[in-house]
């Protein structure tokens, strides 16, 4: 049965797309999965192919093609497949309606629906990468989503948005603080303290790690253009251990 999760976060710059992207291609190891950039104000993943598809989520969400039309499939160094979907910068059309509720309740949740019932039992997982911050296309992702995938910056004021922001998505979450000092205690007593907040929402159901920054990790993924990380990277060690907890949890 698949499993669906939205990956958000209250501000950018958290590291959520490429801790999105290395999950996915970490879980696609043992079980199919499919990971859809859906960030209409930055995707990332549309510019570090090499190879542009067709079509892109945006052209499926305003029926200017098919479902099956905005597969595409990467292959790892190790022969891994990962199936992913982009989205297209600039996109003028589906922009202008980004803040139209209408369009986003209705004719923007049908496409993601029918694709959900033609694609879904095709998969383990599904991961919808979505923009920073709280926007109607975040939220209809988000909904169709079993759970959230919450990147936090250990910073107080991010994490008191992100709790409220939760509060109004409702949907069960698990937490992934990035950008952690390891030699700080004092972060990781404040992380300790933010933690027991979030403790108290009804929909928060763990936390799944906390990467320490990596700096060799960023190089490579976005000044190198690499889309996998390095195995011997530490971001890429934690990652794998965020992907055994997160079997372990959802069965």
């Amino acid at each position: 049965m698949v499993t669906i999760f939205s990956v958000i976060s209250y501000r950018g710059g958290t590291g959520k797309s490429l801790i999105a992207f290395s999950l996915a291609s970490i879980l696609s190891r043992q079980e199919r999965t499919l990971f859809v950039d859906a960030d209409f104000l930055a995707p990332s993943l549309y510019m570090l192919l090499d190879k542009k598809p067709q079509f892109a989520w945006n052209d499926y969400l305003l029926r200017r093609c098919s479902a099956s039309e905005v597969i595409m499939t990467l292959n790892d160094k190790n022969g891994f497949k990962l199936d992913i979907i982009i989205t297209r910068p600039d996109d003028r059309e589906i922009l202008r309606y980004f803040q139209d509720g209408q369009m986003w309740s209705k004719f923007f949740s049908d496409q993601i629906v029918h694709f959900l019932n033609e694609h879904c039992n095709n998969y383990r997982y599904i991961f919808f990468d979505n923009q920073s911050g709280m926007f109607l296309s975040t939220l209809t992702h988000s909904f169709f989503s079993d759970y959230l995938l919450v990147i936090i910056f250990p910073d107080r004021s991010a994490v008191a948005s992100t709790i409220e922001y939760l509060k109004v998505q409702s949907k069960p979450f698990f937490v992934i603080w990035n950008h952690v000092l390891s030699n700080e205690p004092q972060i990781h007593q404040k992380i300790a303290e933010w933690t027991s907040h979030l403790e108290t929402l009804s929909t928060y159901r763990g936390t799944l790690g906390m990467f320490q920054f990596d700096e060799r990790a960023a190089l490579n993924r976005w000044i190198e253009g690499r889309l996998f990380l390095d195995e011997e990277s530490q971001l890429m060690r934690e990652v794998v251990n965020v992907a055994s907890i997160l079997r372990k949890k959802i069965g």
